[in-house]
């Protein structure tokens, strides 16, 4: 247990107010000044008053002056005394700093012997196969490596978190059926049963709306094929079909993750290009015939000997 710290003044009185000749120095200061007091400039008058503004500022740097000389006779005496303070101060911080240290590496030390307790019981029973789908770390909750949590209680958690995966797994694989693969994937991403099922129900529904679709399509065909009068889409529709293509062809360059598809966008770019075909007779030796065949195939351009 610490004392308290007190520290003990030699005069334990108030420092006394400033005692100087305040009636002298205004004396003095309205007989340098005063004359200046409500002073009228003509135009003319501008190189006195330039003169008249130089003299009233010198008297305002010796008021500066004169203050700054006082307050240095008072300051002096505290400014020692926060010195020594200030560095009794670092002293200490660096001996807490220390001691800080030691707590840190210790209770990385006790952390890191806990991580492997629970990782050891993580090896012992998660199992073979669910073990070469799920590691330790995407299940760790870092709360199990605190002090504050006793280490039996962080087993039994652990114990409950791996069988309530392992129970999770086996509802998709008697839910999910063939499409068990995709929505076991989803499942371990988020190890949420519910966000599983719920892509499993958006799979199931996205395929019998492609169905629906599909079958809506080929009747449309059947249709248009046996009409007596083929319809052709309004100018709206054209531009529609027009505008639809190119958003389709510009998501076609975005990946997931909302960057640049740089290989799709080139690919783009040579199918756009317009396509010429021409017919040309060239009369060549048979080296340039070898050249002008390998600058035609490096260059992608198609061709057919006649």
């Amino acid at each position: 247990m610490t004392e308290e710290l007190t520290i003990k003044l030699q005069d334990t009185t108030a420092l006394p107010p400033v005692q100087w000749n305040r009636e002298e120095v205004e004396t003095w200061l309205e007989e340098q000044v005063g004359r200046y007091r409500g002073r009228a400039y003509n135009p003319e008058d501008i190189k006195a008053a330039k003169q008249d503004r130089a003299a009233v500022n010198r008297i305002k740097k010796e008021l500066a002056a004169a203050q700054k000389r006082v307050q240095d006779l008072y300051k002096a005496p505290l400014a020692a005394f926060v010195d020594d303070m200030a560095r009794y101060r670092r002293a200490v911080s660096e001996i807490s700093a220390d001691i800080d240290a030691q707590i840190k590496r210790a209770e990385e030390t006790e952390q890191e012997q806990r991580r492997e307790e629970l990782a050891e019981v993580f090896r012992a029973n998660v199992g073979d196969e669910l073990g070469e789908l799920l590691s330790f770390d995407r299940i760790l909750d870092p709360k199990w490596l605190n002090k504050s949590t006793p280490i039996s209680t962080a087993r039994r958690a652990l114990l409950a978190k791996i069988e309530e995966i392992r129970a999770g797994m086996e509802d998709l694989r008697g839910t999910c059926g063939d499409d068990f693969a995709a929505i076991q994937r989803e499942y371990l991403h988020r190890l949420s049963l519910n966000d599983a099922l719920t892509a499993y129900r958006h799979l199931q529904e996205t395929r019998q709306a492609q169905a629906r679709a599909e079958a809506a399509r080929k009747a449309a065909q059947d249709a248009a094929a046996s009409a007596p009068i083929v319809q052709r889409p309004t100018e709206e529709q054209q531009q529609a079909r027009a505008e639809g293509r190119k958003q389709a062809d510009a998501a076609r360059c975005i990946t997931w993750d909302g960057r640049l598809d740089m290989a799709e966008l080139r690919e783009q770019a040579e199918a756009a290009a317009p396509r010429y075909t021409r017919g040309l007779i060239v009369h060549y030796t048979a080296e340039q015939g070898r050249e002008l065949m390998e600058f035609l195939r490096s260059s992608g351009i198609q061709f057919r000997l006649l």
